[in-house]
């Protein structure tokens, strides 16, 4: 019950964010520095997707993040 309601507001805080966000746009959800996200991909706490240079990534893994969910694996670099 908990894990929905977490789900819930987690999905209210995101709804003015698109689909898929850049690094800048965690920063600013998480309150966090891009030190700090970086190592959530890195450390595979955040699912992403790498586009070239940049990593991309689905807002449904900051939900599952939000809820302490298990993280899905990240996308090969394309």
């Amino acid at each position: 019950m908990a894990a929905l309601r977490t789900r819930r507001t987690a999905a209210s805080i995101l709804k003015k964010y698109p689909d898929i966000l850049d690094i800048k746009q965690v920063v600013e959800i998480l309150g966090v520095s891009k030190k700090t996200v970086y190592g959530l991909v890195a450390g595979s706490r955040l699912q992403c997707i790498k586009v070239g240079r940049e990593y991309r990534i689905p807002k449904a893994a900051i939900i599952r993040l939000f809820a302490d969910e298990p993280v899905l694996p990240s996308l090969p670099e394309k």
